[in-house]
C-alpha cells in the first residue's frame, strides 16, 4: 500500500500535503481531516466565544491554577529570574498595588530601566499578554523591541507601537 502524502481538509477545500494536518490514532489515515490552520482558526474562534461565559472563564483559570502548581511554576520562574536583575529590584516589586491597579487589570513597563520602573502602562490582562507577542525585550538596553527589531525607547513610541498593533484603543 502506498502511504498517503497529501489530503484534501473539509473545511477549506484546499489539497494539502500530509504534514499539515495534525496526527489522530482514532482516523483511518492516522490524521484529522481539517488542516492546522483551519484547526487553530476554529480553536480561535471557539474560544473567543466560549470566553464571554463567567462560568467558562472561572473554569479555566481555575484549570491554569493547577497547571501552574503541578508543573512547578514559581520555582521555574524564580531560576528564569536569576539572570533578570531588574525583577528584583525594589522599584519593580509590588508595582501593581502600589498604584492601585484595579483588579483585571496590570502594569506594563515599557522599559525595565531604574529610572522608568515605575513609569509603566496600565492594560486589562488580555491586552497585556497580547502586547508581549509583538515585543521582545532587548536585555543590553532593558528596553523593548517589536518584532521586526525596531527599538521602542520612549513611552510615546512603546505606546503608539501598541497601538497599531492593535492591542488596545484609546
Amino acid at each position: 500500500m502506498k502511504p498517503i502524502t497529501s489530503k484534501i481538509c473539509f473545511k477549506c477545500g484546499k489539497s494539502k500535503p500530509i504534514t499539515d494536518f495534525y496526527k489522530h490514532p482514532q482516523m483511518k489515515d492516522g490524521r484529522v481531516n481539517k488542516c492546522k490552520p483551519c484547526n487553530k482558526n476554529d480553536i480561535h474562534l471557539n474560544y473567543e466565544i466560549k470566553s464571554k461565559d463567567e462560568s467558562f472563564m472561572e473554569k479555566e483559570r481555575e484549570r491554569g491554577r493547577e497547571k501552574y502548581k503541578r508543573l512547578n511554576y514559581k520555582d521555574r520562574q524564580k531560576e528564569l529570574n536569576k539572570n533578570k536583575p531588574w525583577k528584583k529590584a525594589a522599584a519593580c516589586k509590588n508595582v501593581n498595588r502600589d498604584l492601585k491597579t484595579p483588579k483585571g487589570y496590570e502594569c506594563h513597563h515599557w522599559s525595565y530601566s531604574k529610572k522608568h520602573l515605575r513609569d509603566v502602562i496600565v492594560l486589562n490582562r488580555k491586552a497585556h499578554k497580547r502586547a508581549h507577542k509583538f515585543l521582545t525585550l532587548d536585555e543590553s538596553l532593558l528596553l523593548f523591541k517589536t518584532n521586526k527589531g525596531v527599538l521602542l525607547d520612549s513611552k510615546t513610541k512603546h505606546i503608539q507601537y501598541l497601538l497599531d498593533v492593535g492591542v488596545f484603543n484609546i
